[in-house]
């Protein structure tokens, strides 16, 4: 089911032709997973246990929170300017 929506979402602007991203902390992302790394996107699993398709693994939602942070944070100006149409 997730996959299947994850698939729906790269279908549509602003997500066609870009990376997708999926974390997920439960044995039913492992369905998000996979489709992520069949579209060459970043799969993480956050508190890892036991086998998972993901990619990469953080230990906490606090290390998931800080990775987004780290990776996808843009001051307002630049974030809102940068998701404009023209």
């Amino acid at each position: 089911a997730k996959g299947a929506a994850i698939r729906r979402f790269m279908q549509l602007e602003p997500f066609t032709g870009r990376r997708p991203v999926f974390l997920g902390d439960d044995t039913s992302d492992e369905n998000g997973f996979e489709t992520v790394n069949a579209a060459g996107g970043i799969s993480i699993r956050v508190k890892p246990q036991g086998e998972t398709a993901a990619r990469f693994a953080i230990e906490d939602v606090a290390g998931a929170i800080a990775w987004l942070e780290a990776n996808f944070a843009e001051p307002a100006a630049q974030a809102s300017s940068r998701n404009l149409v023209a």
